[in-house]
């Protein structure tokens, strides 16, 4: 799992679970430098962002996300912001973004270094 040290993030390993705090610990921070809230996360569980849900899952008193469903979610909030049909906008890689949000995501374990510079190249 994600360890905050210092307040510096280790990446979790794919496949395993990160607790709501640690969402928020990697996700990008708001327009006013906040970070994003767990009750938000939360909120994207229970009742979905432009109607996609967060798929998580309760284990005790921590709901639980894996870094591979995040990245889902991800992808599928941003098609439908877009106005893209979500089977069309399934992958990172061939979404034209900025330098800093293709680093992000590299730095995150979000999108696959090669998979980022094939992205660019059809920027």
């Amino acid at each position: 799992m994600t360890v905050a040290i210092n307040k510096t993030v280790q990446p979790a390993e794919p496949g395993e679970y990160l607790r709501l705090s640690q969402v928020a610990d990697i996700l990008p921070r708001n327009d006013d430098g906040s970070k994003i809230s767990q009750r938000s996360i939360e909120r994207w569980i229970f009742n979905g962002q432009k109607g996609i849900k967060l798929k998580a899952r309760k284990i005790g008193r921590n709901w639980l996300v894996t870094r591979e469903d995040l990245a889902a979610f991800g992808e599928q909030v941003a098609a439908r912001s877009l106005g893209a049909s979500l089977p069309a906008a399934k992958n990172l890689a061939t979404r034209k973004m900025s330098a800093s949000t293709r680093k992000f995501l590299i730095a995150n374990g979000l999108l696959k270094p090669t998979a980022a510079l094939e992205g660019a190249a059809q920027s």
